[in-house]
Order: C-alpha cells, then structure tokens, then sequence
C-alpha cells in the first residue's frame, strides 16, 4: 500500500538526517536509562523483583481465577 511507502520514506529521510546532522546522541553506559546503576545489588535486586514479577504474574491471574470459580488450587 502507498501509505506505508510514504511513512517508510519519511522515517529513512528523517533518520538520514540526524545522522548526517550528528543528531545521534552519544551517551556513557549508564546514562540512556532512567535510573541510577552506581549501586550494583540495588540493581540486581530491582532487576530480579522486576523479571521475577513479571514472570510469575500470569500465574497469579490463573489461581486467582480458579479459586474465584470455586476451584481450590493446590499450589
């Protein structure tokens, strides 16, 4: 379709112009994120509370719908 052509070709332009113009900007590891990584357990801590969260939350949804159907959950 001509309407992602056209996008296509606004995003190539604009990006071949902020190369050409220096637009990237060049940071130190650390600084594009939006939190502080100087303390090293801190980090690791949030990071595991973060993935292990993320990763367990499905399982929470599905015992909480089996015991909201009456169906009592063994695990």
């Amino acid at each position: 379709p001509p309407c992602i052509k056209n996008k296509m070709s606004i995003l190539a332009r604009v990006a071949r112009a902020q190369i050409l113009r220096g637009g990237v900007n060049e940071q130190l590891p650390g600084q594009s994120i939006p939190f502080r990584t100087n303390n090293k357990a801190r980090v690791g801590i949030y990071m595991v509370a973060y993935l292990g969260l993320g990763f367990y939350a499905p399982f929470l949804a599905v015992k909480y719908n089996l015991e909201k159907n009456g169906r009592p959950c063994k695990w």
